[in-house]
């Protein structure tokens, strides 16, 4: 019996019906240039003064991405490599939709030719380069409530289970399923287990499209060599993956289908990646003997390779068939085994140099900014007769031409403005490529036969296919390095709002982001089976259930820490000390004490429920991010089941530190008044732990959150009602925005209501004490008005009805004020 595929033995295949063609056109991205010098003062100056609101606006933006344009393939893998800064990372970031919104676009993203649409994202895999896991989490529990949060609502528990069973085994996590995944404090599982771990969160959806920024980077060679070895598996069952790739080596490289090539934010090449070095060759800079294909890639793209100014390669074109007997040498050379003797290699060089010059093409060699504007100028030329990129076809060789000028640098010196990635200085190290041996022309080298379909014309026919051929006009009609201006726009990567079947391609400005010349629309229709009416995933219930339950699970080493029970227990004690049986006295001078004890009751939990909340957000933050653009669950779930996760712990611990203080403290023995100041206390809380996380969502900088809350929590205490009594009028208005106050006014009225006091003078003995001490005693006589005995901010005897209202209605208020915010975070970012 015939053994199954590989790719089989990973996950089921993507049916032909459900595969999607991810097409990019001519994006280009900017970024701000200039910042304000931080602080409140840029701040205030930037609102009220017209003239620097309108000067930041008009700052200068660096253009990052030039018109770069290429597609993913279903059963392909697009590598995307060059040096650091080249544009890799956002690139990937803008057309799987998650660029930040700092990061101004143009250009337009389609998928089997029609709008990317939110139904098409949620089938989008995407695999940060950070791996952003819970570190309390074991393997099974991150997958299983990923699974439960992702997977459609129609599957089972039992099928939900059968897939994570099915992605662990697939990368080989079986072992660890049970180990956390463990941080800098924690340990946990390796950083190849988390990688693959982060990659089997997005297999469990089954994903369409994979996209994988920087996968191998912290991995060595061997883990490396296995995880794309089963990234090109996944590929042949259908899916459409594309991955960033710093410095791959060479057996990493062999898995590569297609590859672009970026430098300094423009396209050096776009093509089958068995046929680069053929490419390079044809623009006079062959790659030397023995050199690793990728290391050779990336100092081209950093101008650190000299090249020969070869205007056309004619003679290569006729000696390809001795080139790809050389090129497959490479190959096996990569693989480990006896390659081609080195002396032989550099004569045929050598000789295929003296062919060159003997045609008359001169070699005048290049490096630095001037090589690499060559070299994409030279791709950009070549693009607008072949838009499909470089297959490695004779004809194409054929028309492969070095520019030592731009396509649109005609334009820009006559005052277009276009802007441009400049370039000055030389290289930074010794070209030993050079040094290593003779330049090698190389013709063609691949497998592939003439007049294949390259990977953009196979786009194109799709496109066309699906009535879109007026969007997906040939790129040469435009500039390239800038964008026309009937093509300028803000952002057209076009998302649908996705609310109805019906106005999803209605096409009205209201659904278009930036709509505002925009230009032409998108038309056409998505194929079958991409579930626009269904938006998968978990229902809202099981939402709160799944996300509950994971907040539980993450917390539990923090919740369940024993230093935070012993922080409460010891200050509970001590309290208790300082104040040991105050609250039995019946004199004034007892009665003060006990002022002073409520007051510290309810500060020192509400400091501690207030600063502690302020890390809750900006630690779960980027987590929030990556999930929600993912489409796993909604804001309000994610809100409402981190506040109920909360609330154990939030009433358990005032709780003990209430048992604690009450009773060695003295207060006032009676199980109304008990549960009555436990419910006070916590309700105060849960007020004071709002205002956290308010602060905390609002900055997402927790020591700015920290220097903000210190001062408010400072001024809430110094008018709250104990420290000082007789504020100025013109200020006395803070205290009623102070939860402070009115938590301490409701535990004085608790406390005090319908008890009696008695002043025995100067002596301050209770009338107990004061009949013992017989006639030489003072006379004591009971306090009628408490209030002004004491000098109380409010009268004991009132009822705490107001002080209730006003403190749930803080505690609703704060909490709706949290969940708006951290909604408009979420959207802008």
């Amino acid at each position: 019996m015939e053994a199954p595929p590989k790719h089989k033995m990973l996950l089921e295949d993507i049916p032909p019906s459900q595969q999607l063609n991810l097409r990019f056109e001519r994006i280009c991205a900017y970024v701000n240039t200039d910042y304000d010098t931080p602080g409140m003062v840029t701040r205030l100056k930037r609102t009220f003064d017209k003239t620097a609101r309108a000067e930041a606006e008009a700052k200068q933006k660096k253009q990052i991405l030039f018109s770069v344009t290429g597609e993913m393939v279903p059963g392909e893998m697009l590598a995307l490599m060059g040096p650091s800064g080249s544009g890799k990372t956002s690139l990937l970031s803008i057309i799987s939709g998650r660029a930040p919104k700092a990061v101004t676009t143009s250009g337009k993203v389609t998928s089997n030719g029609s709008r990317f649409t939110k139904a098409a994202k949620r089938r989008v895999g995407f695999v940060l380069q950070d791996d952003l896991l819970y570190e309390s989490l074991t393997v099974w529990e991150t997958l299983g409530y990923a699974a439960a949060l992702r997977l459609p609502r129609g599957m089972s528990a039992a099928q939900r289970a059968e897939r994570v069973e099915a992605v662990l085994l697939a990368l080989g996590l079986s072992k660890c399923r049970h180990t956390i995944i463990g941080g800098f404090f924690r340990r946990g599982i390796s950083g190849g287990e988390r990688k693959r771990v982060s990659i089997g969160h997005e297999l469990l959806i089954n994903p369409a499209i994979l996209m994988l920024d920087e996968p191998t980077s912290g991995l060595d060679s061997t883990t490396a060599l296995h995880l794309l070895v089963t990234l090109r598996q996944l590929a042949q069952g259908g899916r459409a993956i594309a991955t960033t790739i710093h410095q791959p080596s060479s057996r990493l490289y062999l898995q590569l289908d297609t590859l672009m090539l970026l430098a300094e934010g423009h396209v050096a090449y776009y093509g089958k990646a068995d046929q680069v070095v053929s490419w390079f060759a044809g623009l006079g800079f062959a790659m030397p003997y023995g050199v690793n294909v990728a290391d050779f890639l990336l100092d081209l793209a950093q101008g650190e390779v000299e090249g020969g100014d070869f205007s056309r390669l004619a003679p290569a074109a006729a000696a390809a068939g001795q080139q790809q007997a050389l090129y497959k040498q490479q190959q096996a050379l990569a693989a480990g085994e006896e390659g081609e003797d080195a002396q032989q290699h550099d004569r045929q060089a050598k000789h295929q140099q003296q062919q060159g010059t003997a045609h008359g093409v001169p070699a005048a060699p290049l490096s630095g900014p001037a090589a690499i504007q060559a070299l994409y100028s030279s791709y950009e030329t070549y693009k607008r007769k072949h838009p499909g990129g470089f297959a490695g076809e004779p004809q194409q060789l054929a028309d492969l031409q070095l520019a030592l000028e731009p396509p649109a640098a005609k334009k820009a010196a006559a005052g277009d403005g276009k802007r441009r990635l400049g370039g000055g200085g030389g290289s930074f190290i010794e070209r030993s490529l050079h040094k290593a041996g003779s330049f090698l022309g190389l013709a063609d080298m691949g497998g592939d036969k003439a007049g294949a379909e390259s990977p953009k014309q196979h786009g194109k026919a799709a496109a066309a296919a699906a009535g879109d051929s007026d969007e997906l006009s040939d790129p040469a009609d435009e500039e390239e390095g800038g964008e026309s201006p009937e093509f300028r726009r803000s952002i057209t990567r076009i998302w649908s709002r996705s609310r109805s079947s019906s106005s999803l391609w209605a096409g009205a400005p209201g659904d278009i982001e930036a709509a505002a010349g925009a230009g032409k629309g998108c038309g056409g229709q998505l194929v079958a089976g991409m579930g626009l009416a269904d938006r998968g995933g978990a229902s809202y219930s099981t939402q709160l259930r799944v996300l509950l339950q994971r907040h539980i699970k993450v917390k539990r080493f923090e919740s369940l820490s024993s230093q935070r029970f012993l922080q409460g227990v010891i200050v509970a004690l001590i309290t208790g000390m300082f104040w040991w049986q105050r609250g039995r006295g019946g004199s004034l001078l007892a009665a003060s004490d006990v002022v002073g004890l409520l007051f510290f009751e309810l500060l020192f939990p509400a400091f501690t429920a207030l600063f502690t909340s302020l890390f809750t957000f900006p630690n779960d933050y980027r987590m929030l991010l990556k999930e929600r653009a993912s489409g796993m669950y909604r804001v309000s779930a994610f809100y409402v089941s981190s506040a109920l996760s909360d609330l154990p712990m939030d009433c358990a611990l005032p709780a003990l530190f209430v048992v604690i203080i009450y009773f060695m403290g003295g207060l006032r023995l009676t199980a109304a008044a008990f549960l009555s100041n436990l419910a006070a206390l916590v309700l105060n809380v849960l007020v004071a732990q709002s205002m956290g996380l308010l602060l905390g969502v609002a900055f997402m900088n927790p020591k700015t959150a920290q220097t903000v809350a210190s001062i408010i929590m400072l001024g809430f205490m110094l008018v709250g009602g104990y420290y000082v009594r007789g504020i100025p009028a013109w200020i006395s208005w803070i205290r009623y925005l102070s939860f402070v106050y009115w938590g301490f006014n409701l535990l004085l009225k608790i406390e005090f209501a319908g008890a009696t006091y008695y002043s025995c003078g100067a002596s301050g003995l209770g009338s107990g004490e004061a009949a013992a001490a017989g006639p030489a005693a003072a006379p004591c006589h009971s306090v009628p008005d408490l209030q002004a005995a004491l000098q109380l901010p409010t009268d004991p005897n009132a009822s705490p009805a107001l002080e209730l209202g006003v403190l749930f209605g803080m505690l609703v208020a704060l909490r709706l004020l949290v969940y708006y915010t951290l909604r408009q975070k979420t959207k802008a970012a």
